[in-house]
């Protein structure tokens, strides 16, 4: 297997841990995931302040929430403790 192959195995498979670990809905609004809307997945802490793509820093979120979350990510979501460096 490639390494690009590898790496899209392992984004798949995280993707997957992270829609299962919060019964495939938003995060914000609960909606579903569906065939006609995909959900998201959202760096809790962002990447470019030292988060990870890791099963802890990801949350699924409805294109319409994670929009509304980038506009203003700090006062919308909460960041757990010992995210936050």
């Amino acid at each position: 297997m490639s390494h690009n192959n590898q790496l899209r195995h392992q984004a798949h498979s995280l993707r997957k841990q992270v829609l299962e670990r919060h019964d495939h809905r938003c995060f914000c609004c609960g909606v579903p995931e569906n065939q006609k809307e995909r959900l998201q997945l959202h760096h809790i802490l962002p990447i470019a302040r030292g988060g990870m793509s890791t099963l802890d820093n990801l949350i699924p979120l409805c294109p319409s929430c994670h929009a509304k979350i980038h506009k203003d990510w700090e006062r919308k979501l909460p960041i757990p403790e010992g995210l936050m460096k």
